[in-house]
């Protein structure tokens, strides 16, 4: 009798330990599938989350990461086949998610800026065929599940993850400012810290739903300020053959679609200085409404930050890091001094990305940066914040 009491103890505790750690099991294992139909491409990105009971929230699992180009925007003409692009996207998330929980999984598409730039007739084509596909996924359906979203949904949730995944929403925890180029938009996202902030920056002012409670953050999302964007926007005349022609910050003529030079001047010097006045003639009057407090925040940036930081040696491509944008104006400055056909397009690029921000985010150059593709294994992007949104039914901007 006493060993069966003992037994009986024994099991109680572990029950009672494993419980505490947030064990999964059958009962508290959650999914959720987001696909991002971005510029560039499209990526599904599906989640497992436990159901923290200890803390009342979710903790992360495993994830599956999934992509496909070109992006749904390329599709114009032929939707079905963008559809069908996004139904093999579908497939890869069903293996991962077990089958008797698909009818419980949430799965959504949110088109970003690639779609936003396209007329609206046209966009909407596109996402009937995706719905179509959508509405024989087997997954968890809304009436919203496919949509373009808003920029300032992509820059609160891209916050969110990052902020989520640093532990930032503790309550002795001062938040991050996140910094997200994509290839046709960016997004700048902080939190305010007191009303003079508020007054300043007033017209981009949401109230967002946090652990800590509401929150109001400056949240803008800058359209055609991508770097894919705005390479097209320094160019000083295109071709009918739809090869790019140089300008002072490119030799020669180079055609992106088909990755190709031509009247290739090699081994030559393109001046930064020069370069850098034509991205600020260009492109400094899409800024508007600069992030003006965005220094006095602690930054993290993503996606083409981080791309061309790791490519060109500025952080360790497996954990990111930290850097100044003193840092990039070094690096782009450097590379442009002898350009060859294997980095003319990164001394383009490295050059812009100084300019945006020293003159467009308006930050020192000693300003420290740290540049992260994952955070813990997990990567840092914005389907983070719409999966758990999607799971705790929380509307994150509610003002």
């Amino acid at each position: 009798m006493k060993f069966l009491f003992s037994l009986f103890f024994i099991l109680l505790i572990e029950c009672f330990i494993l419980w505490c750690e947030g064990n999964p099991n059958k009962k508290n294992v959650q999914y959720a599938v987001v696909i991002d139909a971005g510029s560039s491409g499209s990526r599904v990105v599906a989640y497992q989350f436990y159901n923290d009971s200890w803390n009342a929230g979710l903790t992360l699992g495993d994830e599956l990461y999934e992509e496909t180009q070109p992006g749904l925007s390329a599709f114009v003409d032929s939707p079905a086949e963008g559809a069908q692009a996004i139904n093999e996207l579908l497939l890869k998330a069903k293996k991962f998610v077990p089958k008797h929980l698909w009818k419980k999984t949430p799965a959504v598409l949110k088109a970003t800026a690639g779609l936003r730039l396209l007329h609206s007739a046209k966009a909407e084509k596109i996402l009937k065929e995706v719905r179509k596909v959508f509405s024989k996924s087997g997954f968890l359906i809304t009436n919203n599940a496919v949509e373009i979203m808003d920029g300032d949904n992509e820059g609160v949730y891209s916050w969110f993850a990052a902020n989520f995944l640093l532990d930032r929403f503790g309550s002795n925890s001062a938040t991050v400012a996140t910094l997200d180029l994509g290839g046709a938009s960016m997004q700048v996202t902080f939190s305010l810290k007191n009303a003079s902030e508020r007054r300043l920056l007033a017209e981009h002012i949401k109230t967002v739903s946090t652990s800590k409670g509401p929150m109001d953050v400056f949240t803008n999302s800058y359209l055609c300020s991508g770097l894919q964007a705005v390479r097209d926007s320094i160019y000083a005349s295109t071709k009918p053959d739809g090869i790019k022609t140089g300008t002072s910050c490119i030799n020669g003529s180079f055609n992106f679609d088909m990755d190709q030079y031509s009247d290739w001047a090699a081994n030559s010097a393109i001046h930064f200085d020069a370069c850098a006045d034509l991205f600020r003639l260009k492109t400094m009057s899409l800024i508007k409404q600069k992030p003006l407090t965005l220094s006095q925040n602690e930054i993290v940036a993503t996606n083409y930050f981080y791309e061309f930081a790791t490519e060109t040696g500025l952080v360790d491509p497996a954990r990111g890091g930290e850097l100044t944008v003193g840092d990039f104006m070094s690096k782009a400055s450097q590379l442009c001094v002898n350009v060859g056909k294997h980095n003319a397009v990164t001394c383009l690029d490295m050059t812009y990305i100084a300019v945006l921000l020293k003159d467009g985010y308006g930050l020192h150059p000693s300003t420290k940066i740290s540049v992260y593709r994952y955070i813990n294994n997990h990567r840092v992007n914005w389907p983070l914040g719409c999966a758990y949104d999607l799971l705790t039914s929380t509307k994150r901007i509610f003002i």
